[in-house]
């Protein structure tokens, strides 16, 4: 007969077997909770209530378990960014920018002001204008260039970090079609071993399709063909499915036709690829969203019910008054057989029946509004504004949000400086395709790009400015040079408002050779003096319409 010691260890043996599979299940079930709260958090919200059934300690456990994983490696060191890290961050900038209104709104906005509602690209050379313009208006660039998708452009690359201009050279016409390829789409970017800031392909790898497997290199606009070729040799084009955009277009369905990648990029990390404008804010504006949700589940609470009835007597009593003032939705369903009171209407009620409002006291408002308002700061920081510009200008004053202006417009002013370039190369690859494929010559191949204007000039102050210039330019108070001076500086300011980048050189043109000393003094004050009246009745004018 088997011993106590024997019979306890074979009874939890097998109770041990019969647990054994349903612990398996939980743990997989945990890990598997665990990896999908890793790879997308932010979608685990009120929004789903996927969280309802986990207490407040087993959230909070988890998330400082994968922050800590996500700041630490192992032995307390810094941990490097990784792709992994940057694709998480993308698809949650995605994300938010789609439900989240602040995520939305900084991107919105830095497309509004950075990169303006108009562009104007023109090219230096008289002779090219025709050849850019059509590129510019062609229906085949519809798809990146038309009005109705030219701000596109800016929101993908704030949401996402970056974007590829691909543009597909026609050898036999010359003309150039332009499409987009998204940061997911580019899955390395291939550099020269010997320096790391000379691109030389990017590498799409096609996972469906026709052309499944395959893995596409498009050329950097500005690497050099020999580079180019010896690199390809060398290994990059021995990979198993490799193809190269530029020489290989009649295997891909594009005979006589070659092709340069113009890359947009923000915000870029060690490893060279670009990040989402809001990286650093996507967690906080997340938690000023969810503080606004439990705002609203405080505040539905609240209106509920806005007084209380006693009933004097028991269950019976109390059911019966109840079923009186009830909604009949809530024990039938369907027709609404016991709707509100009309508002005005009279409340009867005998001593059995006693109604009174009820005092709601306070709710915490200000103080979650105090508590919102430090958490919604760092969270229009990080994507580059001041809170004032997300709506929240009740908490500056005039002075100190006057005093913001300075740094923000340099800001706007950087990024409407990067897309000028984009298009100046978009404009230099253009011409120099219609040149080696469709035997034109122009003598350069630069343009002027002019956007739409960061300061929006007070048409009262520069009228002020005209006047006085208009007043005293026929007499001989000033000088001559000077009364030039200033009369070129309210012009340049003029041009600015109506967002004319080079309004410098236009008002102040190089002198060229043969030139002569100009006009006599007292005709040059004429002419600044009504320069300064066309000036002034041109803002005057600008101001009716404004007052209309």
């Amino acid at each position: 007969m088997a011993s106590i010691v024997e019979r306890l260890e074979g009874g939890l043996s097998r109770a041990a077997g019969r647990l054994l599979p349903s612990v398996r299940a939980q743990a997989a079930e945990a890990q598997a909770f665990r990896v999908a709260f890793r790879d997308k958090p932010w979608e685990f919200d009120a929004y789903n209530g996927l969280l309802s059934e986990l207490d407040a300690e087993t959230l909070a456990f988890l998330v400082d378990q994968l922050q800590y994983e996500e700041v630490l490696h192992l032995g307390g060191a810094g941990k490097p960014s990784s792709e992994s890290d940057r694709m998480r961050k993308v698809e949650r900038s995605r994300w938010q920018y789609r439900w989240d209104p602040l995520t939305r709104w900084v991107v919105r906005l830095w497309t509004y002001f950075g990169y303006g509602l108009n562009v104007d690209i023109v090219p230096d050379d008289e002779a090219a204008v025709p050849v850019w313009e059509e590129y510019w208006t062609a229906k085949r660039n519809r798809p990146v260039f038309g009005q109705r998708r030219l701000r596109y452009n800016s929101d993908v690359l704030l949401r996402d970090g970056e974007l590829f201009f691909v543009n597909f050279v026609s050898e036999v016409t010359g003309e150039v079609t332009t499409r987009r390829l998204l940061t997911d789409e580019v899955t390395e970017i291939v550099r020269h071993p010997d320096d790391r800031d000379t691109v030389l392909f990017y590498k799409r790898a096609i996972t469906n399709g026709p052309m499944a497997g395959k893995a596409l290199y498009y050329p950097d606009w500005t690497a050099e063909p020999e580079e180019l070729d010896a690199w390809w040799e060398k290994g990059i084009g021995t990979a198993t499915g490799a193809i190269r955009m530029d020489v290989a277009m009649p295997e891909t369905g594009r005979a006589y036709t070659t092709c340069n990648v113009v890359a947009v990029q923000i915000n870029l990390g060690t490893e060279g690829r670009g990040w989402p404008q809001m990286t650093s804010g996507l967690t906080w504006s997340s938690a000023y969203g969810k503080i606004l949700q439990d705002r609203a589940a405080v505040v539905r609470k609240r209106a509920m019910y806005d007084s209380k009835v006693k009933v004097k007597g028991g269950q019976r009593a109390l059911a019966y008054v109840q079923g009186r003032v009830q909604s009949s939705n809530v024990t039938q369903g369907g027709m609404e057989r016991n709707p509100p009171a009309s508002a005005g209407s009279d409340w009867l009620e005998n001593e059995a029946v006693d109604r009174s409002p009820i005092n709601m006291g306070n709710s915490g408002a200000q103080e979650a509004e105090l508590d919102s308002t430090a958490i919604f700061g760092m969270a229009t920081l990080a994507g580059g504004l001041f809170p004032h510009y997300a709506g929240k200008g009740e908490a500056f004053r005039l002075a100190t949000a006057s005093s913001m202006e300075i740094p923000l417009k340099r800001g706007f002013n950087d990024y409407q400086l990067i897309w000028a370039d984009v298009f100046r190369d978009l404009c230099q690859i253009v011409l120099e395709a219609a040149q080696k494929y469709n035997g034109q010559t122009f003598e350069t191949t630069a343009c002027d790009v002019n956007q739409d204007a960061l300061v929006s000039l007070d048409p009262q102050a520069v009228q002020q400015a005209a006047s006085a210039i208009a007043a005293i330019a026929t007499t001989n108070a000033v000088p001559i040079d000077e009364m030039e001076r200033a009369g070129n500086r309210v012009l340049v300011l003029a041009l600015q408002s109506l967002g004319v980048g080079d309004a410098d050189d236009v008002v102040n043109p190089p002198e060229e050779e043969g030139e002569g000393d100009g006009l006599p003094p007292v005709v040059e004050r004429n002419l600044i003096g009504e320069a300064a009246d066309r000036i002034i009745a041109g803002l005057e004018l600008e101001g009716n319409h404004a007052e209309k």
